[in-house]
């Protein structure tokens, strides 16, 4: 696996492993990165670069120059060390503190591989990225102490090691044929994360709908690529997501929202591959083929600067998954459930159905409010993507929640800021990822008692119930909403059943499921209707989703 990637770094404890000052400052890593960031300052022109490298006559004798002084100054203080750079130590702690802080924004990921694994093992590795964190402190601190001749009076714990890091299994997969690729790519055993994760991806927003193809896209994988795989469950259904090393911040933000499968489960047969930017001008758009013969489904994403938005990852998947309960034939949900109990024990399992910025997660999140007041009991059984099947039992995909920052409630998301990943917090479309749910509820299948459609533009208020099949069919099918921004799409749009991730490319299949689950619906007396959020209407973004959920709860109370 490559040591640096255009956005990250890799430390692999089982060759890299630094157990003193010195280890780091010897490191070929660290000589990497005093080149990468040299490289930036000479870049810029910057003044301060300048001041250093003029006493020396090449950039190479100047960066063995600078790595011994570090060496001295581990040592000795400012005037006992004599240098070649000859400089004020203003200037050298100057280009000390750049140094630090460019290193601290590459995302820092560490890893030890594993034949097998064990509880010694993980400790061994928790143990060796904290003392790894905790060298790099005491390098960073020790060097600029000395040169500035005192000790710091407030001490920041910073994560200066690692952000993430990984245990990889070389655990191999006997596949046969073209799937025979990926046999040598090693599957991630275990995620370690130091909050607060923060990444900051080049793109905000999802763009299109994703297509079928004719060829299976593995045809397109160049083998010699770096990858690694991490084996998720998504609802029901097992997926090997591999992902190109340029992309390990979006593949360990998984862990977030999906529940890994562990070892003992991965076999030969998963219902999904999933390939994480394929490096062929022949990929140009994420794709997904269906292999009849083994009844696997294949997705693929190029690679490409626009692939650094989450969304593409999870909903490709997402996608995948509900095309497989199509082929069930049963009925994939883009949408929100929830099971509540109230504080008088009544109990009530709702969907609210709605494509992306609908409102659906926001008006979860403010049912939650309500806890201790009304509501005992709350639990999340999907919160984006679901499936109901022949016995109107509905089943959710994710554990976690992708949402919108800008729709919670001022300050909820850094409330989880121990657990949650954060997208782009500064921009537009920023998103926080947050665990929710446990894969055993999610997959208990629970029965419906109300499904509402989130109707997000209009300015009415409460809950409108359908007192007809016909009715609610054209609502449920036109799927219309107001964009938030969440993708390329603007104003009023429309999409098929508010799903373009399966339903839109199998139109004609879903027709008749639809027509099918809704007559039943009625049959079995679920109530059907719609939810007024709000979240589409300006300076309500907030507000809507409260007020939604309030009558939400009133209507309940007085209709059970």
């Amino acid at each position: 696996m490559k040591r640096l990637t255009k956005n990250g770094l890799f430390i692999d404890f089982n060759k890299e492993y630094c157990a003193t000052k010195e280890d780091i400052l010897n490191s070929e890593l660290f000589v990497d990165l005093i080149i990468r960031y040299i490289n930036s300052l000479e870049k810029k022109n910057s003044e301060c670069y300048n001041l250093l490298v003029k006493h020396f006559n090449s950039k190479d004798e100047f960066i063995k120059e600078l790595i011994n002084t570090f060496k001295l100054y581990l040592l000795f203080s400012f005037n006992d060390v004599v240098s070649l750079l000859n400089l004020e130590k203003e200037i050298l702690l100057e280009f000390i503190e750049g140094f630090y802080n460019y290193y601290r924004k590459i995302e820092r990921y560490s890893y030890l591989l594993i034949e097998r694994n064990n509880n010694e093992v993980v400790k061994e590795y928790l143990n060796k990225d904290q003392k790894f964190n905790n060298l790099v402190l005491e390098t960073y601190r020790r060097i600029t102490e000395n040169i500035k001749g005192e000790h710091y009076l407030v001490y920041r714990e910073l994560n200066a090691g690692s952000n993430a890091g990984f245990v990889i299994e070389d655990k191999k997969i006997n596949f046969k044929g073209i799937y025979s690729k990926l046999n040598n790519i090693n599957f991630i055993n275990l995620i370690v994360f130091h909050p607060p994760f923060i990444i900051y991806p080049k793109s905000t927003k999802r763009e299109g709908v994703f297509k079928e193809s004719k060829i299976n896209p593995l045809n397109y994988l160049n083998s010699n690529s770096d990858f690694l795989c991490y084996p998720i469950y998504v609802g029901r259904f097992t997926a090997y997501c591999y992902f190109n090393i340029e992309f390990s911040s979006l593949g360990v933000s998984l862990a977030n929202l999906f529940t890994p499968i562990s070892k003992e489960q991965i076999n030969n047969n998963p219902n999904i591959i999933f390939i994480y930017g394929i490096d062929n001008d022949e990929i140009k758009e994420p794709t997904y083929y269906k292999d009849s013969d083994l009844n696997i489904y294949v997705g693929a994403t190029p690679f490409n600067e626009k692939m650094t938005y989450f969304g593409y990852m999870k909903k490709m998947l997402l996608t995948m998954h509900n095309l497989i309960c199509i082929d069930r034939e049963e009925l994939p949900i883009h949408g929100a459930m929830v099971s509540i109990k109230f504080t008088n024990n009544k109990k009530t399992n709702i969907i609210l159905v709605g494509d992306s910025g609908a409102g659906k997660s926001e008006t979860l999140e403010a049912l939650k409010k309500c806890l201790d007041s009304k509501i005992s009991e709350m639990k999340v059984i999907f919160d984006d993507m679901g499936a109901i099947d022949n016995n109107l039992l509905a089943y959710g995909t994710e554990t976690g929640a992708f949402v919108r920052m800008d729709d919670l409630d001022s300050g909820y998301a850094y409330k989880e800021i121990d657990r949650a990943i954060f997208m782009n917090p500064n921009k537009s479309n920023a998103r926080v990822i947050i665990p929710v749910s446990s894969l055993k509820d999610i997959l208990k299948g629970e029965k419906i008692d109300m499904i509402l459609y989130a109707n997000n533009y209009e300015d009415k208020h409460g809950v409108k119930i359908f007192c007809s099949y016909f009715e609610a069919i054209k609502v449920f099918k036109e799927g219309k909403r107001m964009s938030k921004a969440t993708t390329s799409e603007k104003g009023i749009v429309t999409s098929y059943f508010a799903n373009p991730f399966g339903p839109l490319q199998r139109r004609e299949d879903v027709d008749l499921l639809l027509d099918k689950y809704f007559k039943k619906f009625f049959d079995r007396n679920i109530i059907i209707g719609e939810i007024y959020t709000h979240l589409g209407i300006l300076d309500e973004e907030k507000s809507g989703p409260k007020k939604a959920a309030e009558r939400l709860l009133n209507y309940i109370d007085k209709t059970y």
